[in-house]
């Protein structure tokens, strides 16, 4: 279920917790199976967020 009705275009990007935020590149679709706030950085630079957990409340919400 989408938390966002826009639409967004862009290279998709794996990222798991432990990466590297700094290495995130901008206008990225970033892809992971749960966010969590050390991907705070890398999620400012997403052109969108997916994933597989979460919802309206979450951080990618």
């Amino acid at each position: 279920m989408a938390a966002s009705q826009g639409i967004a275009e862009g290279v998709a990007k794996i990222f798991m917790p432990g990466n590297p935020a700094g290495q995130f590149p901008q206008g990225a679709i970033l892809v992971t199976t749960l966010t969590d706030p050390t991907m705070i950085n890398a999620m400012i630079k997403a052109e969108a967020i997916v994933t597989d957990m979460g919802g309206i409340t979450s951080h990618p919400g």
